[in-house]
């Protein structure tokens, strides 16, 4: 346990892939991602003047990064820049990168939320049932999702919003058409057969009422929870204004719904801290988005077959490979607690970054020469690509057996 601080801290919010209400619209739309991302960033009194210090310079020298707001956001780092994560970074991304998380120092209280917008639409489907012999609402609230997530199907999206009916005999098709593909390769996809097979026989004993409004205090009871832990009483929470004039926002109400009394709203303009927040909500948002996209079955590919990361992911520079362990020690090894990144039961997305880097940081990893990049599989070294293709899906699967294992899942 931490000594109890008496410092006073000030802490920022800001959020990324925020939906007021997960519609059919919503989720077909080519941009949308599933992952909701909070960021709290805070400093002690103390600190404060250093860091916005570091944060005004950062702004010169990037001037030109301003948009028409006149602040620099994470939209200047666009999705197609980051293809391959970090590898496929221009050098001047890299030093813009770079020199913001350099404002960052083991000083810095991070608090980050990762949520799954369909696992919140399934924990609906699945308020009222009971754990039953070795059926478990968790695990069932995780398979659910990850298979929902992994494969797409569109009549479950389309009956999600008509009726609770259809959205449960949408889902048991799915799950038993997937069983009879599954077959086709019986030896890798055993266990998921057998998890899709005990979900079939849950699915008989719910009565589902799901609500597609997105609630919004579960980041600030995680946020309860890591003040906690580090025990600081003496705080403020200033959240970015979202709501008009003389109105609080949905935000703001949550906050105080869990006893956050301390929490009030401010304009990004005149808050540096609410700025740096919302550029990493922006940077996370983006990485774990870019690495869904890597890992998901594309139309024409066999789903039961293993997914890898693309060689080029693997591919980089010094600099970039840098960057990768700078943004590593501030989300895993700074500020470390057991409440830093709070998530639902399924997490998968932000275990994958983590894994990935993880695998990054270690001394004896051996990369692919950059040079490679651009043109094309064939000036790759195809054994090595290979490898380390074959040790990161090895290294990500020890992960998420861990977590597992961690939630009795």
């Amino acid at each position: 346990m931490t000594k109890k601080s008496r410092k006073k801290y000030h802490f920022y919010y800001d959020e990324s892939g925020h939906d007021k209400k997960i519609t059919e619209n919503a989720i077909s739309r080519q941009e949308y991602f599933d992952n909701f991302v909070v960021a709290i960033v805070g400093w002690s009194d103390e600190g404060i003047p250093e860091v916005q210090s570091k944060f005004s310079e950062f702004e010169i020298i990037h001037e030109n990064r301003r948009g028409k707001d006149g602040e620099i956001k994470s939209l200047t780092i666009k999705p197609k820049q980051l293809r391959y994560g970090l590898a496929s970074l221009s050098d001047d991304n890299v030093s813009f990168l770079s020199d913001f998380i350099s404002i960052f120092d083991k000083n810095t209280k991070c608090y980050f939320f990762v949520a799954s917008k369909i696992e919140y639409l399934v924990r609906q489907l699945l308020s009222g049932y009971r754990n039953s012999g070795n059926r478990n609402r968790d695990v069932m609230t995780y398979t659910i999702t990850k298979a929902i997530l992994t494969y797409k199907p569109e009549a479950v999206f389309r009956a999600i919003y008509k009726s609770s009916e259809e959205f449960l005999d949408a889902l048991k098709t799915f799950f038993t058409e997937r069983i009879k593909i599954n077959m086709r390769n019986i030896e890798l996809k055993k266990l998921e057969n057998e998890a899709f097979k005990n979900i079939l026989v849950s699915l008989k004993r719910i009565t589902p009422e799901p609500s597609t409004e997105w609630i919004y205090y579960p980041a600030f009871e995680g946020f309860k929870q890591y003040l906690s832990e580090r025990e600081i009483e003496n705080y403020s929470l200033i959240t970015d204004k979202e709501g008009a004039d003389g109105q609080d926002s949905n935000t703001l109400r949550a906050a105080h719904s869990v006893g956050l009394s301390s929490t009030v709203e401010g304009d990004s303009k005149e808050y540096f801290g609410i700025r740096i927040a919302d550029m990493m909500a922006g940077i996370i948002f983006k990485l774990l988005r870019t690495l869904d996209n890597a890992l998901e079955y594309k139309e024409g590919e066999d789903p039961t077959q293993k997914k890898y990361l693309d060689a080029k992911w693997f591919c980089m520079n010094s600099k970039q490979h840098q960057l990768y362990k700078q943004l590593d020690k501030l989300l895993f090894e700074w500020d470390v607690s057991e409440n830093k990144i709070y998530t639902g039961i399924y997490s998968d997305g932000i275990l994958t970054l983590k894994a990935l880097l993880d695998f990054l940081s270690q001394d004896n990893i051996e990369l692919l020469n950059p040079i490679a990049i651009g043109k094309g599989e064939e000036s790759l070294d195809g054994e090595k690509a290979k490898n380390l293709q074959e040790e990161f899906n090895v290294f990500l699967c020890e992960y998420m057996a861990n977590y597992f294992e961690m939630r009795n899942l």
